[in-house]
């Protein structure tokens, strides 16, 4: 989802937190740098140029200043899991004005819009200085990059050579804005850029792609003619309510299937908010585990709705107080089938549609719907099934009482090899530990998965994967958390 691009961290200690360590002062220094050495060439360029300062070049550029600020007062906001990145149409008056006036009064009137509009919305200044020297050395990459392609010459970009600079100009500059936007994202969230970069380049990838076209085209017909520019301003408005209307469509349809996952939950007391725990444990887990991007996303994603297929079940079956009958249990287990059905036609959720099917599956065949075992599980769904066993088992039920953190576990490392992924179990222990709820490793409970894995005969052996390693692990055997 565009507002949800890749869930923010939690639950993890504070020595592993890079902004707790070091603050933002590494960002602030940064965006200083930046700022100084576009903003500091631009005023210099300007200073020595032997070029006359009409009253109609001053008026043009207060009046770009203007309708610059403007458009940066309305962004498309995308949230990075804790974090909002924004996506402004004011790229589309920088282009034209870096091709057209040269990319010193570019730099200089990104500088002024977004300072002043950043200002005007409350935001922090640290936030202001960094968008402002996000968008002034981006422009400045790009402006010099224009001026070596054409060797510094006004450019008729009426002709080829000069349409395909004025491109790749556009497409540097766009190139180095969302590299910058996604550093101090990752940063804050302390996530691996490549994880934060990739689904946000695959995001507004296509919108700068179409600005930037219509940007080189406003400054090519502004070149024949200032007044024939304005024909492509509409289909600019266009573009940009296009794509909010794109973003707040999918914000939307997310949020009436986590209002729908709610809803199965809220059906039984008992496990009122049991989607929204077992997402973040699910993520939490993850993490720890090595995934990354889309994937960790998509695990995340699906945990939040991985019971939407309850929808379909019967109340005379999902809130029976007792056992349930074989018809009644086959029933039950319809609602992962169900749950596929309801996603299989929404883009957002399609890529990531087996880690929900395969996550009642397991390890020796025993799960449900397909009877997998082994390899024939993704991973990511072994993660989903331990986080949502341990929250079942920790939330009382009305035929029992919940166990606590530590029985839980306990239980999970029983039929870990056989059931579970070992290595998730694990992890899962690791994060209860980090988080406060354990004191401890459950040792015992390790010591028992390492002893039965040892005398489970050649029948086990497909049920345990290379993934699944069932060893004692005491001591510095532990991964650091």
């Amino acid at each position: 989802m565009l507002l949800a691009l890749y869930p923010g961290r939690t639950g993890l200690p504070a020595a592993e937190s890079k902004m707790r360590r070091f603050g933002l002062a590494p960002l602030v220094v940064f965006g200083l740098v930046l700022l100084a050495a576009a903003a500091g060439h631009a005023i210099f360029h300007l200073a020595k140029s032997s070029a006359p300062y009409s009253p109609l070049r001053v008026a043009v550029f207060m009046t770009a200043t203007f309708l610059a600020i403007l458009l940066e007062l309305k962004p498309t906001r995308l949230s990075i899991g804790r974090e909002v990145s924004e996506i402004a149409l004011s790229s589309a008056l920088y282009l034209p004005i870096l091709l057209v006036a040269g990319w010193p009064f570019a730099v200089l009137l990104a500088l002024f819009a977004n300072l002043t509009s950043d200002l005007q919305l409350g935001k922090p200044w640290y936030k202001a200085l960094y968008n402002s020297a996000n968008a002034t050395f981006s422009l400045w990459i790009g402006g010099l990059l224009f001026s070596q392609i054409t060797g510094g010459q006004s450019a008729a970009l009426t002709q080829p050579s000069a349409m395909g600079a004025a491109l790749v100009s556009g497409f540097v500059y766009t190139l180095a804005n969302i590299c910058l936007v996604a550093l101090p994202i990752a940063w804050v969230q302390d996530l691996p850029y490549r994880s934060i970069l990739v689904p946000y380049l695959r995001a507004v990838a296509p919108f700068f792609a179409g600005v930037t076209s219509v940007s080189v085209a406003v400054a090519a017909l502004w070149q024949l003619h200032p007044v024939s520019s304005l024909l492509l301003f509409p289909a600019l408005l266009t573009a940009k309510l296009a794509y909010d209307n794109y973003v707040r469509l999918r914000v939307e349809t997310d949020n009436f299937l986590h209002a729908l996952a709610d809803a199965v939950d809220l059906r039984d007391p008992y496990t009122a908010k049991h989607s929204i725990r077992v997402a973040d444990l699910a993520r939490a887990l993850g993490e720890r585990l090595g995934l990354q991007g889309e994937v960790l996303w998509g695990l995340h994603a699906v945990a939040r709705v991985h019971d939407v297929g309850k929808v379909t079940i019967p109340d005379s079956v999902l809130l029976k107080a007792g056992p349930l009958s074989p018809e009644e249990y086959a029933e039950m287990k319809g609602h992962v089938e169900a749950g596929v059905r309801i996603l299989q036609n929404i883009s957002l959720y399609r890529d990531s549609l087996d880690i929900l099917a395969q996550h009642h599956e397991r390890l020796d065949g025993s799960g449900y719907p397909l009877g997998l075992k082994g390899d024939e599980i993704i991973f990511p769904a072994r993660v989903l099934a331990v986080a949502d066993a341990y929250d079942a088992m920790t939330t009382d039920r009305p035929y029992r009482r919940a166990k606590t953190p530590e029985e839980a576990v306990r239980e999970l490392y029983r039929v870990a090899g056989k059931e579970y992924d070992l290595t998730v179990v694990r992890a899962l222990e690791d994060e209860l530990i980090a988080r406060g709820v354990l004191k401890g490793p459950v040792v015992p409970a390790a010591l028992e998965a390492a002893s039965s894995g040892a005398q489970a005969g050649e029948g086990d052996a497909a049920a345990r994967t290379a993934r699944v390693v069932p060893l004692p692990r005491v001591g510095s055997g532990r991964k650091p958390s």
